[in-house]
């Protein structure tokens, strides 16, 4: 029987081991296997193509149905040999393969592939984010300490002593910032029905005193809904992360005004969240909005610049979407369609 192929990747040597890993756990875990089934598959995955052999090639993951008449998640190594298989159980259920050797439910099979694509883009860009800033850390780090060892005058170690301060200050927050990042991905999102009035109120007592002090003005609309089901740590984050920001980056030449509307389309809920400050040149930035360690601003008190990329993981997840409108000195608008959990 042919194989339904789910994703593939080229690989070359261990340095490929952690992507390869995360597609197979992936590809399991879109085949319907269990927690444990799917870290069992990705870690024999490993394994085989990078301990037990020095595997160089295309590696393909895909769903087929043996001579038994079961259905098989496969990993093949193209042009050799080795390959690796496991049964899915038929309970696992939503891959079922016809007679003619299709997917009775392809769109389905289609989507969870186009979401795993998506997912190693995303950890790709991830990954080169990362780098970049350890490596500019690093950098500033190492000529500062060079320059140290030869120059003499007072004023000019200060001046390396600050710049090494500096730089391991931003050493931290990355630090910091991949932490936050890898307890937000190994956490398994609970739901249940929430009050967006009530989370809101709560995000806004902890942000009162820089509320008051930046005299911003906070207008909220979430009388359309009732009985919605989401994970209330992720619409808390939401909250405090724009909210935080509106005071952030606030005009200077006006009072800080910011409207938060909530509407429901079907299940799901459609939040819009305006405020009126200093605004991003969607052109010049509007690409990189939302990854991580993006900054744009001037502003010295500039965080970490993971804020929107980790509330868009989160609206993502479970197939939500996040979008931005915004202009330099008008203000800017982050329109989400929360998805029902």
């Amino acid at each position: 029987m042919l194989m339904q192929e789910l994703t593939r990747t080229i690989i070359g040597n261990s340095t490929d081991s952690p992507h390869v890993y995360r597609l197979a756990f992936e590809s399991a875990r879109a085949a319907g296997l269990s927690r444990t089934d799917q870290i069992r598959f990705a870690g024999v995955v490993v394994d085989l193509f990078f301990i037990s052999h020095s595997a160089e090639g295309t590696l393909t993951f895909g769903v087929k149905r043996n001579s038994e008449n079961e259905y098989i998640l496969q990993a093949i190594l193209e042009n050799t040999s080795l390959s690796i298989e496991t049964t899915i159980p038929r309970a696992a259920g939503e891959i079922v393969l016809n007679s003619d050797n299709t997917l009775s439910d392809y769109e389905l099979m289609h989507q969870r592939y186009i979401e795993l694509e998506q997912r190693n883009r995303d950890m790709q860009q991830f990954t080169f984010s990362v780098s970049h800033e350890l490596k500019n850390s690093l950098t500033k780090l190492k000529l500062a300490t060079s320059l140290l060892e030869t120059d003499t005058e007072p004023d000019l170690i200060q001046k390396h002593i600050q710049i090494m301060q500096r730089s391991a200050k931003q050493l931290e927050e990355t630090l910091l910032g991949l932490n936050e990042i890898i307890h937000f991905r190994h956490i398994n999102p609970i739901a249940k029905p929430v009050s967006l009035a009530e989370v809101f109120s709560r995000v806004e007592d902890e942000l009162e005193e820089k509320l008051a002090a930046a005299n911003a003005s906070v207008s909220t609309d979430f009388d359309d809904i009732d009985g919605w089901s989401y994970v209330e740590v992720y619409l808390k984050s939401i909250f405090s992360n724009l909210l935080s920001n509106s005071i952030k980056y606030a005009s200077a030449n006006r009072k800080p005004e910011i409207s938060i509307k909530a509407m429901k389309h079907g299940p799901d809920v459609v939040l819009n969240f305006t405020d009126n400050g200093q605004g991003i040149d969607i052109d010049r930035h509007g690409k990189n909005i939302f990854l991580p360690f993006a900054r744009f601003s001037t502003n010295k008190q500039e965080g970490k610049g993971l804020g929107l990329y980790i509330i868009k993981s989160m609206i993502e997840r479970n197939g939500g979407h996040i979008e931005i409108d915004s202009q330099l000195e008008k203000g800017t608008t982050f329109r989400m369609r929360l998805r029902s959990y």
